[in-house]
């Protein structure tokens, strides 16, 4: 390709191509058929930066690819482009090139809605470009609404429910409809079906309710009404399939932070940013555009600090600028932190619990394993907690704790960044829809097995993981 290129474009650098070859790990002589995806983007992206070009037209060049690697391709295309040439990127993955961009035009259903410098947009809205777009449609989508409902996942954590009503009770104050869908029935092991009833129980007094069940929303839902799915992308995960089907796809949002799956919900907006600590943090960001009505009062931004803290391990894990600003927004609105530590708290039981559980593991590669036979009360929580205790543990690069749920088995892993456990969850289920989560905390699910199998199944994936990395 090299050769061809060099004969066919008089402004071909070879030496350049040459170089980046070498940069991006590309072998002379490779035939163009063997080579994965990934690698046939490199081959691409060298081919292109290697002219001398007046205009270089990048469509979706960091599309498909891991957040690593959209660094390294966007690094790769600033140091190589001519710089007497201009660079048009045309993506949907706003927050990644933001940083890189002097202008942006903003397309909507064909039409340029939005055409200015990047700087003049910062200093006019005072934050991200792409959180002040989203804010502007959700908003034109909640004012042609007649009820908006929030939904998060299926045992909704701090995250999930403090996300929901934050964005909840700001859309009342938009003068709308506006309900945080939360199960709150017990499983067929007796759990309640959300880990949040010490945060629920402070709304209990909203008059109308602020958070209702999803099948009281799915039988209120009509065609005009808005859904909003927060902190998962999954249709599998969502806390009620009911309710979800119930919308449109032209009627849901999604606001996410875990990595993007291939199965994501089609909705007309879905926002998602795995940068973001939580998406507690992501609400907190959009609430700055909503006016008047994005101002909390100090419970709800308790609410929306819990889960920031929840996901963040208690602001250690995957901060940045970002998590900080958001975090002392919600101070300035009146958060308690003493309030929202005391949310944390567990009962004598549920501690005396998950030391028996951080006892009961075994190393094996790297890892603290610890294998739950039987369900107790608030099994999910103890067990979450007992992998990031078994973390402190000498030796211990990773933690996961195996635990029975309705039909199967859970997975909750944990990491310090050495071992990335999303990987190993994904590998450990089935992709697409029961294993995934962060670079540092991840889950999965798997059913109709037996435990000896669970286990045998998370052996095999940390095998896997191990003997997929590259050699030194």
């Amino acid at each position: 390709m090299i050769d061809m290129f060099s004969d066919f474009y008089a402004d071909f650098d070879r030496a350049k191509a040459e170089e980046m070859c070498r940069v991006l790990g590309l072998e002379a002589g490779s035939r163009i058929k063997t080579l994965s995806k990934g690698t046939r983007e490199k081959m691409q992206l060298m081919l292109v930066m290697s002219r001398r070009a007046r205009l270089y037209l990048l469509d979706e060049p960091i599309a498909g690819v891991d957040p690593a690697a959209r660094e390294f391709i966007l690094r790769t295309i600033l140091t190589n482009y001519n710089e007497n040439g201009t660079v048009l990127i045309s993506t949907h993955l706003i927050l990644d090139v933001e940083q890189v961009l002097d202008e942006a035009v903003f397309l909507q259903q064909g039409q340029v809605v939005l055409h200015e410098s990047t700087d003049s947009i910062r200093e006019r809205t005072g934050g991200s470009v792409r959180t002040r777009i989203t804010a502007d449609r959700i908003k034109v989508l909640i004012n042609s609404a007649d009820a908006v409902y929030i939904m998060g996942h299926a045992y909704g954590d701090y995250d999930s429910v403090g996300a929901a009503i934050g964005l909840a009770a700001s859309i009342r104050r938009m003068g709308k409809q506006a309900y945080a869908c939360v199960s709150r029935e017990l499983d067929r092991s007796g759990n309640v079906k959300n880990l949040s009833e010490q945060l629920l129980g402070r709304f209990s007094e909203y008059d109308p309710p602020l958070v209702i069940e999803p099948k009281v929303a799915a039988i209120r839902f009509s065609e005009n009404s808005l859904l909003c799915i927060v902190d998962t992308h999954i249709e599998k995960k969502v806390d009620s399939v009911e309710l979800y089907e119930k919308a449109d796809q032209t009627r849901v949002i999604v606001i996410d932070h875990h990595r993007k799956a291939d199965n994501e919900i089609p909705a007309v907006i879905s926002w998602v940013d795995p940068n973001a600590s939580s998406a507690s943090e992501m609400v907190t960001d959009l609430l700055q555009y909503f006016g008047d009505a994005g101002s909390l009062t100090p419970l709800e931004a308790e609410a929306l600090l819990a889960g920031i803290t929840l996901d963040t391990k208690d602001f250690v894990m995957r901060t940045g600028e970002a998590t900080f600003e958001a975090a002392a927004r919600l101070r300035k609105y009146g958060a308690d932190t003493i309030l929202v530590k005391k949310l944390f708290a567990t009962s004598m039981k549920s501690r005396m619990r998950r030391s028996k559980v951080v006892a009961s593991a075994e190393m094996y590669r790297g890892f603290a394993i610890a294998v739950v036979g039987e369900s107790f009360e608030d099994i999910r929580v103890v067990c979450s907690q007992a992998a990031d205790e078994m973390l402190n543990i000498t030796g211990v690069d990773a933690s996961v704790t195996v635990y029975p749920i309705d039909n199967g088995w859970s997975f909750s892993a944990r990491s310090l960044g050495k071992v990335n456990v999303q990987v190993l969850m994904e590998n450990i289920g089935n992709k697409k829809d029961d294993g995934g989560g962060h670079l540092t905390m991840a889950g999965a699910q798997l059913y109709n097995i037996d435990k000896e199998e669970a286990v045998q199944k998370l052996y095999d994936a940390i095998d896997k993981y191990y003997n997929n990395l590259p050699q030194d």
